[in-house]
């Protein structure tokens, strides 16, 4: 279908949950136009995701516009990775004879994709590696062209989520965290400035939409996984030093009645992440497609 609108659509979808974030361009960056979502109990295997995904397409006639969509982190392997070159040739094939080391699949069956994030005076970089079995790809394609829409380009959610905070211009050499609550998983990220300095996803059968014992049991989760993650950094980083403050986001859930309980949890910092009005209205980091 030839497209027919000037927007510019990002659409996220698995069996809890479809958001649709539609954006117009302007003279001044992107205006928001509507950010749709709708939650469920679907499946893959008995077709109701596929049926809840061409109804929420045809619904908000996302078929006419400029249409981007995300894979999640707890989807995909990814690795920050220091390697011997800067030429980009070079690094993707390095990148490709590393697949076996994070995943238990032939080359055949992946789709593979890498990012430069910096080229050291010492002509190493650090790259941030994405490795995705194939049929994770196919299916989202196939459930996408099911529902008549083609894909600019399919990206990661690591991408969006790192462009979203370089774009809030956080700024300072302090390290920082971004935890992002997603259906069925979660995503710690750390950045420096404008630099991606590390990225963990966790899938999860939590549901983050909940309250009572059930939000404790979810919280614990949280803060272990959280606590996990960031302790892995500071032992990896080159000078040691842990992060500042943890910014939490949600495309999901309201964060805000997280966040006092996790600082509780955690002993570190927390604020609600306010990211996407500045994503919408201004220009942000560039970072790596997964196909």
């Amino acid at each position: 279908m030839a497209r027919k609108s000037s927007y510019i659509s990002v659409l996220q979808f698995d069996e809890r949950l479809i958001t649709l974030f539609r954006a117009e361009p302007g003279p001044k960056g992107l205006a928001a136009v509507a950010f749709e979502r709708e939650r469920g109990a679907w499946q893959y295997g008995d077709g109701s995701l596929e049926r809840a995904l061409k109804e929420f397409v045809a619904r908000h006639r996302v078929a006419l516009d400029a249409t981007y969509t995300v894979l999640p982190r707890h989807d995909v392997t990814a690795r920050i990775q220091l390697l011997p070159s800067v030429d980009m040739d070079e690094i993707r094939g390095m990148v490709r004879l590393s697949a076996e080391e994070y995943m238990p699949y032939p080359l055949q069956e992946l789709v593979i994709d890498q990012a430069v994030l910096e080229r050291l005076p010492d002509r190493q970089s650090r790259v941030l590696s994405v490795f995705v079995h194939r049929d994770v790809v196919e299916t989202h394609v196939r459930l996408l062209g099911a529902a008549g829409i083609e894909p600019v380009s399919i990206y990661l959610s690591s991408a969006c989520l790192a462009s979203a905070a370089i774009a809030a211009n956080r700024g300072g050499d302090e390290p920082y965290a971004v935890v992002n609550l997603a259906s069925g998983g979660l995503e710690v990220m750390v950045l420096r400035g404008a630099k991606l300095e590390y990225v963990r996803g966790v899938a999860t059968m939590l549901d983050w939409a909940v309250s009572g014992s059930e939000a404790e049991s979810a919280l614990e989760e949280l803060a272990i996984e959280t606590r996990a993650a960031l302790s892995t950094y500071r032992r990896e980083s080159e000078d040691g030093a842990g992060v500042g403050c943890l910014y939490l986001c949600s495309d999901y859930v309201d964060v805000q009645p997280w966040c006092a309980s996790l600082e509780e949890q955690t002993g570190y910092r927390v604020q609600p992440a306010d990211f996407a009005p500045v994503l919408a209205s201004g220009g942000a980091g560039s970072y790596p497609l997964v196909a």
